[in-house]
């Protein structure tokens, strides 16, 4: 089924979602890993996937600027975002139920829980590795070139933190206090 390429956990700990290089994304049950459902999108890995606030719709980005609202009942397309760059990541815990997606242009653009488009905006001349909110405290957080860097939702920076430079992404974990970190070995 390919080389898995990204990983969303449900907030409530039962489900997880996995994306894959060819394109295939899986909804799986934490309790056996049982495939509950899964979309296969025609050209394009998935770069991001993300459960929406109410748990009802699954957001994946890919790797050729598309961006699907996935309802994980019926299995349907809810809605289909062509963006203007490549996407490298999304979140999808934004204040008010919106989401965002953070494109190699070094750009964030923000969604309606519809997906319908809110706000654009430039956080960086570069791409950006690893993106994720903190949606409580309103930031977004940035995970690349050995450090974690938190940004307003305005897009200025407000702290960063060194971290191993071979994590490229990291995340906090739905219900403990700790965060969770991915890299590449070697």
């Amino acid at each position: 089924s390919g080389q898995v390429t990204c990983l969303a956990i449900e907030s409530t700990g039962t489900r997880f979602a996995m994306g894959h290089d060819n394109g295939r994304i899986e909804l799986r049950r934490t309790d056996d890993a049982r495939i509950v459902r899964s979309w296969q999108h025609p050209s394009g890995s998935v770069a991001a996937v993300s459960f929406s606030p109410n748990r009802n719709d699954l957001i994946a980005a890919f790797s050729d600027t598309r961006v699907k609202i996935l309802d994980i009942n019926s299995g349907e397309i809810r809605k289909e975002i062509k963006l203007r760059a490549r996407c490298h990541h999304l979140m999808a815990q934004l204040a008010n139920n919106e989401f965002a997606v953070s494109c190699r242009d070094g750009t964030i653009t923000t969604f309606s829980e519809n997906g319908d488009l809110v706000d654009n905006w430039a956080i960086t001349a570069m791409g950006l590795p690893g993106v994720f909110s903190l949606g409580s405290q309103n930031q977004i957080v940035s995970c690349g070139d050995g450090h974690l860097d938190f940004w307003d939702l305005q897009g200025n920076p407000t702290e960063s933190i060194d971290i191993d430079p071979k994590i490229v992404n990291a995340f906090p974990h739905p219900s403990e206090n700790v965060w969770i970190c991915y890299g590449t070995q070697g």
